[in-house]
């Protein structure tokens, strides 16, 4: 029987957190040698700017966001997978697919992750809120709509649960068929 169940990602590494610190505080003293440079100020202003650039990227991307993955149900009745995004008071839902489109759940590790290739034809969707994770999970969707492989940072046990409520929403929907 497929429960209502939502889990809050959190990062796992403090590598985001350094490299924007890394980036913001180049960006200040790369504008410090602007402001006091007379000669090639263009230049380093660009690289300030890049820096500056590089500093709000990861903030917006990994430090300023929170990431839920609910598995809930739409008003159908159908079990759907629902990925949001929460960024200050404002709530985003990044994905929704109904969880009879998930063909397959695999764990993947960092070198794993690396070493993969999607398949032709699919899109891919990262879903993660650390830079470099350990592990990730791997989830293939196929529906009429569209082939995606989305990639979220959960736990093992979540995981499973994903996988045997996929493999159970499939059986209820097509009777066993495959899909």
């Amino acid at each position: 029987m497929i429960n209502e169940f939502f889990s809050h990602a959190k990062p796992t590494n403090n590598k985001a957190k350094q490299l924007f610190i890394t980036l913001l505080s180049a960006g200040a003293l790369i504008t410090i040698v602007y402001i006091i440079a007379n000669r090639y100020r263009g230049i380093i202003g660009l690289f300030a700017l890049a820096a500056i650039v590089g500093a709000v990227f990861i903030y917006t991307k990994y430090i300023g966001v929170e990431y839920y993955y609910d598995i809930t149900f739409d008003s159908q009745g159908s079990a759907v997978f629902v990925v949001r995004q929460i960024s200050g008071k404002r709530q985003t839902t990044l994905c929704r697919l109904d969880l009879y489109a998930i063909s397959d759940v695999k764990l993947l590790n960092s070198k794993e992750r690396k070493a993969h290739k999607p398949s032709p034809g699919y899109k891919k969707y990262f879903y993660l809120p650390t830079l470099s994770p350990e592990s990730v999970i791997l989830i293939t969707v196929n529906s009429p709509r569209e082939l995606a492989e989305i990639t979220i940072e959960a736990s093992e046990d979540f995981a499973k649960m994903l996988r045997s409520y996929s493999l159970e929403a499939r059986e209820t929907r097509f009777d066993g068929e495959e899909y």
